[in-house]
């Protein structure tokens, strides 16, 4: 086996990797660097002409708002001497606006209805209604469900002949026709109260759907006597 042999030693390239790295730029291996951008500042304006601007405009602004207050009360003198001068608007004609008077009461048709016709805008005359039945003195009423009320009455229908229609089912203590209290015409309905529930009755299954004058009747028990109260 042969003997080990000892490499011959080599000396560290020391210089070769610690040499200056920026050698080779001086040694031209590298381009040159881009020269710098050759931009030179702006000079600063001297110092009094921002003051002079600043002063220039102040002085034409306070001028502006001295023209501007000056257009304003000219305007505002204008307007109330013209409005106190204007008319006032027409929308139309004036022969639009007038209607010709009524024709005098001397002058006026006579009316078939035996009274003079109603002024415009006047309430419609009073008529008063008949005298009332005796038996409505009192202001009796019957008993709970012997009240009854009829509706669909003809208007020249009052007391009278509203008592004629309920007298053959029983005997009527009380018969009324509710009517207008400034006018007195008939309302349309009667209050119509007998002696007993019975008799009522009678007169439910009679004189309901019954045909006065073109009109049905609907006859039921009053609505004091159908709802229940506490007292």
């Amino acid at each position: 086996m042969a003997a080990h042999e000892e490499q011959p030693t080599v000396p560290y390239p020391y210089t070769e990797y610690h040499a200056d790295p920026y050698a080779h730029a001086a040694a031209g291996a590298y381009p040159p660097p881009a020269p710098a951008c050759a931009h030179t500042p702006e000079e600063p304006p001297p110092p009094h002409s921002d003051a002079a601007a600043l002063a220039s405009a102040r002085a034409e602004i306070a001028a502006l708002k001295a023209e501007i207050a000056a257009l304003k009360a000219a305007a505002a003198g204008a307007s109330c001497s013209s409005t106190a001068l204007l008319p006032p608007p027409q929308f139309y004609p004036p022969h639009y606006n007038a209607y010709p008077p009524y024709p005098p009461a001397q002058y006026a048709s006579p009316s078939p209805w035996g009274y003079a016709p109603p002024t415009p805008g006047a309430a419609p005359p009073a008529r008063p209604p008949p005298p009332t039945l005796a038996i409505n003195a009192e202001n009796k009423r019957g008993p709970k469900g012997a009240n009854l009320a009829v509706f669909c009455i003809p208007n020249s229908y009052y007391d009278q002949q509203v008592y004629d229609l309920a007298k053959p089912y029983g005997n009527v203590v009380f018969c009324q026709v509710a009517c207008h209290r400034d006018t007195g015409a008939s309302r349309g309905y009667a209050f119509v109260s007998y002696e007993t529930v019975e008799e009522a009755e009678r007169a439910i299954a009679a004189l309901h759907n019954y045909i006065v004058e073109n009109r049905a009747l609907r006859v039921e028990v009053a609505r004091a006597d159908r709802e229940s109260k506490p007292y």
